[in-house]
């Protein structure tokens, strides 16, 4: 007859903190959770948050940092769990880093305590410096291409300079601001404002 294998108990590792996200209430946490008590964190250690990869709040998140102390480790297990992008991964890793949090990616083996792991956060610097460079350039070259084709950028004015006579000629005419504000559908204060801009213009013209 042959034997049973001998189920082995994991090692609940104290100082493992673990996080598990999903987008969407529909999504199954289990596989995430499996994995984090697989790798030793304790089942009232693992904080769980339905959140989109995009939202730029994480409550939970911060709460599980929080929770950490200097020379604990949060355990996620994937890295597209614990950030954004590759900029917002850095951002936070280089703040756990500065409280002494150590942090273990179970899908990359990506580990802050290992001199590999070291060695891939510098990577990681590297290529988010480079990324939010080709942003920013991209952004510019963008942003002067559309300049030079008449685009005009700010918020747009509620009373355009094509405007400006018919509200100095109400002005002229004794209309009362709230007329004004009525005619031209904004407040009293915009009314003043553009009265101001609107003569500014008429004395660039003389």
């Amino acid at each position: 007859m042959p034997q049973k294998k001998e189920s082995r108990a994991v090692e609940i590792n104290p100082t493992y903190i673990g996080y598990a996200r999903v987008s969407t209430e529909d999504q199954n946490l289990q596989m995430q959770e499996d994995a984090l008590l697989a790798a030793g964190v304790g089942l009232d250690h693992i904080y769980v948050e339905k959140k989109s990869a995009r939202a730029k709040k994480r409550p939970v998140l911060d709460a599980a940092l929080l929770d950490c102390n200097p020379d604990d480790t949060l355990v996620v297990w994937r890295l597209d769990r614990f950030g954004r992008d590759v900029l917002d991964v850095l951002r936070r890793l280089e703040t756990m880093e500065a409280a002494g949090i150590k942090f273990l990616s179970l899908n990359e083996k990506f580990d802050t305590s290992s001199p590999m792991g070291r060695a891939f956060l510098g990577m990681v610097a590297v290529f988010a410096q480079f990324e939010s460079d080709v942003t920013k350039a991209r952004t510019k070259a963008g942003v002067t291409s559309a300049k030079k084709r008449g685009v005009q950028f700010g918020r747009k004015a509620k009373v355009g300079p094509e405007k400006y006579d018919m509200l100095l000629a109400m002005v002229d005419d004794s209309r009362s601001s709230t007329e004004i504000a009525r005619r031209f559908k904004i407040s009293r204060q915009t009314v003043y404002e553009t009265i101001k801009k609107a003569r500014a213009a008429q004395r660039r013209k003389d």
